[in-house]
């Protein structure tokens, strides 16, 4: 990265610049930790077909369309998948 030094004007450019950079990058990594339907299913183990089918009935995770695409914060399908009912609990001692 050159520094020039020969006015404010650009100076302030620069910044600007650097900080595209800065945003950019951030745009990067976040759209590398996306989820697609795929990886859902992999990560519940079921089918792709069921991820579907909870978004079409909206009952499975958050999820965001990026033009036709859809993807899963990684956050919200573990948050999803805190409320579901579990069983096993503990049983009454014999």
């Amino acid at each position: 990265m050159r520094v020039r030094t020969s006015s404010a004007g650009d100076h302030t450019r620069e910044h600007i610049e650097i900080w595209k950079g800065i945003e950019m990058a951030t745009v990067i990594n976040i759209l590398k930790t996306l989820l697609n339907e795929h990886d859902v299913a992999r990560i519940t183990g079921l089918s792709v077909a069921s991820v579907r089918r909870w978004r079409l009935l909206r009952r499975g995770p958050k999820y965001i369309k990026i033009g036709a695409a859809v993807r899963y914060r990684p956050e919200d399908v573990a948050a999803w998948l805190e409320t579901r009912p579990s069983g096993g609990g503990q049983q009454g001692a014999e």
